[in-house]
């Protein structure tokens, strides 16, 4: 067996393997052997199959079989042994043809794989590498009722019009020239400035208004019907004037806020008051807005780094790798989400070599740990801390091996991505400057689009 690597660019190269006689000829003999045990053929006892026969009806099948499983071995084991590391699964450009298959005697067989390559380029962390955190504390009591506002709107009861008076609500939608998406929206004659509302009174399904950002002054996110991270878009980054075009009218009455309201929003029990009904609200709404600040953290330290450590991809073969794993798929569409697949793959092959020069590993029993305690985890959601007490280490211990062993050990292998992810990120953040500013979650929706 020979193998050849061509090394095209420092990310992309080519791995050669050619299969000789000696190599095959065992293994494909083996194969059609217990072809001939085990096959069941008409007018012949179990056992007693030709190999000739065999050969002829299974020969072009086990020879493909076996080859495919030589060259994949070989792949592996070459790749292990040059310590040669790879951001993506090899891609066969080149095989031999059913033809070659057929005529298999004494030949040798040529595969070809590209592959992706990982650069191991030391990566200099330290304090001239900066990145910008928010924290979000708690959530005023005007958001609170802002919120309650647009909830008892849209829980109320409605009653079409034909045209637009002083009390209606329009349902409509606008198109944003930027990002090209269609975005839902309510709006509220009332809330319009006085001196505003003329544009939106009298008016029918189907017609367009020039809409503003000064025409949305009185409202917020909730009463537009909006989350808030696209409100805090709209008004920030926002291209106005915007097209509104109606798609309903209606006369609204605010549902009360009562026991029924709060157990149609947060499940049966939660709240029985007003005061508990905001509290659970505001427990909402701060962790929605804690992860959006999380997220936003995640994507400007992924950004800086991809700045202070650029990546080259072999773009046209990770194209084809897609194209590969999902047959279906066109050009277009893989271009159309591409811009955002290859920066998160710079940032995980960046996350690698910092993992790699700095010995960071994550270990079996970490692994095992971690399967212990979502295990303990899950059974205090759903059965309660009593439960958990029956089992014993020994017991815990067991349940997360098997479930590390399911499907062929996807859990283990997601769960040790986690935990390595998980140790890297906190390798880096120890190891540069991060300034962290606690904000209102008003200041927050302003201050993050200036740094986008």
């Amino acid at each position: 067996m020979d193998i050849q690597f061509n090394k095209l660019k420092p990310s992309h190269g080519i791995i050669s393997i050619t299969i000789h006689a000696p190599d095959y000829q065992e293994a494909i003999e083996k194969k059609v052997q217990h072809y001939a045990q085990h096959t069941r053929l008409k007018g012949f006892r179990l056992g007693t199959v030709p190999t000739d026969l065999i050969r002829k009806i299974h020969g072009v099948s086990i020879v493909a079989e076996e080859l495919n499983k030589l060259t994949t071995n070989a792949l592996q084991t070459y790749l292990k042994q040059e310590s040669i590391s790879i951001f993506m699964d090899p891609l066969l450009v080149d095989a031999p043809s059913e033809k070659d298959f057929k005529e298999y005697k004494d030949k040798p067989f040529n595969f070809s794989y590209e592959i992706g390559l990982m650069e191991d380029t030391p990566i200099d962390l330290g304090p001239h590498i900066a990145v910008h955190e928010f924290k979000i504390e708690h959530v005023d009591d005007a958001l609170i009722d802002e919120f309650v506002s647009g909830i008892q709107l849209v829980h109320g009861a409605s009653l079409s019009m034909d045209t637009s008076t002083e009390d209606a609500v329009l349902h409509g939608s606008i198109e944003d020239a930027a990002s090209g998406e269609v975005i839902e929206l309510r709006i509220i004659i009332a809330r319009i400035p006085e001196d505003l509302r003329k544009a939106f009174l009298g008016r029918q399904v189907g017609d367009e208004i020039m809409l503003t950002k000064e025409m949305l002054t009185g409202h917020t996110a909730s009463l537009l019907g909006l989350i808030s991270s696209v409100f805090a878009y709209i008004s920030y980054q926002g291209t106005f004037p915007y097209s509104f075009k109606i798609n309903k009218i209606a006369c609204i009455t605010p549902a009360p806020l009562n026991t029924q309201l709060f157990d149609l929003v947060l499940g049966p029990g939660v709240a029985s008051s007003a005061v508990a009904f905001k509290e659970a609200l505001a427990k909402i709404i701060l962790f929605d807005k804690r992860n959006e600040a999380n997220s936003l953290f995640a994507d400007s330290l992924r950004d800086t780094f991809l700045n202070h450590f650029p990546v080259d991809l072999p773009d046209d073969f990770i194209k084809k790798s897609i194209l590969a794993k999902n047959t279906k798929a066109t050009l277009e569409e893989i271009a159309s989400y591409y811009e955002d697949y290859q920066k998160n793959l710079r940032w995980e092959i960046l996350l690698g070599r910092i993992m790699r020069s700095n010995d960071l590993v994550i270990t079996p029993d970490e692994v095992i740990e971690e399967a212990k305690q979502h295990y303990i985890n899950y059974i205090k959601e759903n059965l309660g801390q009593e439960e958990i007490d029956k089992y014993s280490e020994t017991d815990i211990t067991q349940v997360a091996l098997s479930f590390l062993k399911e499907d062929e050990g996807k859990h283990y292998i997601t769960l040790h991505e986690k935990l390595s992810k998980h140790k890297v990120l906190s390798f880096i953040k120890k190891n540069i400057t991060i300034t962290v500013e606690t904000v209102t979650i008003s200041a927050f929706d302003q201050k993050r689009f200036a740094i986008v």
